[in-house]
C-alpha cells in the first residue's frame, strides 16, 4: 500500500515495472522450479513478456547508475535485480493520496502500531488522523451491524477452506509493483506496511550485504 524510492550509492540495478490492475497470476505465474526470489523471476517469467502471446504490457525496465533513485508508486509491481555488488537507500512512504488503504493495512496488521502513528499524527497531522478516525469509526459500525454479523457466520466455512488454499502467498511484496528493496534482488510490488527505524536500518544492511533478486513484482496492493 505504500509508496517508496530507493536512491544508488554504488553498483548497477535492473528494474521491470507493471502498472496497477495487472492480475497477479500473469505477473506471477505459477511456473515450474519457480520461487519467490527476483532473480527466478527474471531467469523464468520475464522471457515470457518477450513473446507475441504476452497477453499484458511489456514492462518499463530501468537500469539504476548511482546516484540515480527510483520512484515506485504505490500499487505497482516490480523486480529488482542486482547487476552488480551494490548499495542502496530505501524508504517506503505514505502521502495523502494513498493513507486510507496504508491506513486501512495498518490497523489490521500492526494495531499496536498503528495506536502510536494515531498518536503522532494528532500531533502533526491532525487532519490524517481525522481520515483515520473517520475510517475506524466507519469500521466498527460496519463490524456491530447485524447484517454484517450475519453475512460473517454465513460465509465462515467457505472463508477457512480458502485460506488454506492461500496461506502459502505473500502479497505482492507484494515483491511489491511497494517498492521494496533487497540484493541481488527485489520483488513484489505489492504494498508494504510503514517500516520501523530498525526495520528499515535492516533492510539497507541486506541491501548492501546480498546479491540476490526478489520480486511486488507486490502485490501490490
Amino acid at each position: 500500500a505504500t509508496s517508496a524510492w530507493n536512491a544508488l550509492i554504488s553498483g548497477r540495478k535492473r528494474w521491470c515495472l507493471f502498472p496497477p490492475g495487472i492480475p497477479r497470476s500473469q505477473v506471477k505465474p505459477k511456473l515450474e522450479g519457480a520461487d519467490s526470489e527476483s532473480i527466478s523471476w527474471f531467469t523464468k517469467t520475464y522471457p515470457l513478456t518477450e513473446k507475441p502471446d504476452w497477453p499484458g504490457p511489456a514492462p518499463l525496465e530501468i537500469i539504476q547508475e548511482p546516484g540515480e533513485t527510483v520512484f515506485v508508486p504505490a500499487g505497482w509491481w516490480h523486480a529488482v535485480l542486482n547487476m552488480e555488488d551494490s548499495i542502496a537507500v530505501t524508504h517506503n512512504f505514505v502521502n495523502t493520496a494513498n493513507f486510507p488503504k496504508v491506513w486501512r493495512h495498518t490497523r489490521k496488521s500492526r494495531p499496536r502500531m498503528a495506536v502510536k502513528w494515531l498518536g503522532a499524527l494528532r500531533q502533526v497531522r491532525p487532519d490524517l488522523a481525522e481520515i483515520a478516525d473517520g475510517i475506524d469509526s466507519d469500521s466498527d459500525c460496519s463490524a456491530s451491524s447485524p447484517s454484517s454479523s450475519s453475512s460473517s457466520s454465513s460465509s465462515s466455512s467457505s472463508s477457512s477452506s480458502e485460506s488454506e488454499s492461500h496461506s502459502s502467498g505473500g502479497e505482492d511484496r507484494e515483491k511489491n509493483p511497494r517498492a521494496s528493496k533487497r540484493s541481488k534482488g527485489d520483488g513484489d510490488a505489492t504494498s508494504t506496511p510503514p517500516q520501523s527505524a530498525t526495520e528499515r536500518t535492516q533492510s539497507n544492511l541486506e541491501d548492501a550485504q546480498q546479491n540476490g533478486l526478489s520480486n511486488e513484482v507486490n502485490d501490490r496492493n
